[in-house]
């Protein structure tokens, strides 16, 4: 059994993500932007565990749900929920881009996640399973009637 060593360079990652908020015109159907805010995250265990595994053998399962939550505080290094989740869906898109960096994309369109959202994370499973990183932020105030966009950058 041999032992997992995460490189230094791990331990200097940084990532952000991006929220931008979006309704429908009534008459157009057309979807008017709103704004967008940017915040820096926090990487867990499992996910500097799950960053060394994609980059060897990538026998864990892929990340490829986010989920916003109402509560933030009470997460860290070791966390794998958020404090409060009230929606989670798969993400649209997870690329490269050619760069150093992982895009990680994700929309929470009309009905879906509603409510004052303050903590966002990403997982490799629609239930359970572990988080990579999560960031508590300012409140976004998500209607019924809103899409929230979530553009999550990770640069290694």
């Amino acid at each position: 059994m041999s032992n997992l060593i995460l490189s230094d360079s791990l331990h200097k990652r940084e990532g952000e993500l991006a929220l931008t908020l979006f309704d429908r015109k009534a008459k157009s159907g057309r979807l008017r932007f709103i704004g967008t805010k940017r915040y820096p995250n926090a990487f867990t265990n499992n996910g500097l565990i799950q960053i060394a595994d994609q980059m060897s053998n990538a026998r864990l399962a892929k990340m490829r749900y986010m989920a916003v939550g109402t509560a933030s505080g009470g997460k860290g290094a070791a966390s794998n929920t958020l404090q409060t989740e009230i929606a989670r869906v798969y993400m649209a898109n997870w690329d490269n881009g050619g760069t150093a960096a992982l895009v990680y994309d994700a929309y929470f369109i009309e009905g879906v996640g509603t409510g004052n959202l303050v903590e966002a994370g990403i997982f490799n499973d629609q239930l359970v399973g572990n988080m990579l990183s999560w960031s508590d932020f300012g409140a976004i105030v998500k209607g019924v009637l809103n899409i929230l966009r979530i553009q999550w950058t990770h640069n290694y």
